[in-house]
């Protein structure tokens, strides 16, 4: 009896921790995303490579000036914080993510123009829009 009470006391205290370190985990993963109905921009950044980030930078400055109600926030993480890479899968540098309700909408990867990465922007924050209009038709 004592031999399966001590097991059991094992394996909940097992469960119990990995419970908690699933939910910190969590909790980091998700810092990125904001509050739900949120847009958020995010810059993967590698110092090593910011001759080909330039563009990124003007473009998302230029579709802020334009149109600042579509992009309000762009963070940028460098390649150093592997939590962050590692959660979004991020490979290649510069890579520029829109996240929109807790989800990646937009991937835009590697060494593009600053015509080409608006266009991808517009692009997807286009395909947003109409996500977020069908979610309003279906209340």
């Amino acid at each position: 009896m004592t031999m399966r009470l001590s097991t059991l006391f094992f394996f909940l205290s097992v469960i119990f921790l990995c419970i908690g370190c699933q939910n910190e985990q969590t909790r980091a993963d998700y810092s990125l995303l904001g509050n739900d109905n949120e847009i958020v921009t995010v810059l993967f950044s590698d110092e090593n490579q910011i001759n080909q980030e330039i563009h990124y930078y003007d473009a998302v400055l230029r579709l802020q000036n334009d149109h600042s109600e579509k992009i309000d926030k762009v963070k940028v993480i460098d390649a150093k914080e592997e939590d962050y890479t590692s959660t979004y899968e991020i490979s290649t540098f510069p890579t520029l993510i829109i996240i929109d309700n807790n989800e990646v909408t937009l991937r835009i990867e590697g060494n593009l123009d600053n015509e080409q990465i608006l266009n991808e922007i517009k692009t997807g924050l286009n395909q947003v829009e109409l996500h977020d209009v069908s979610n309003l038709n279906r209340s």
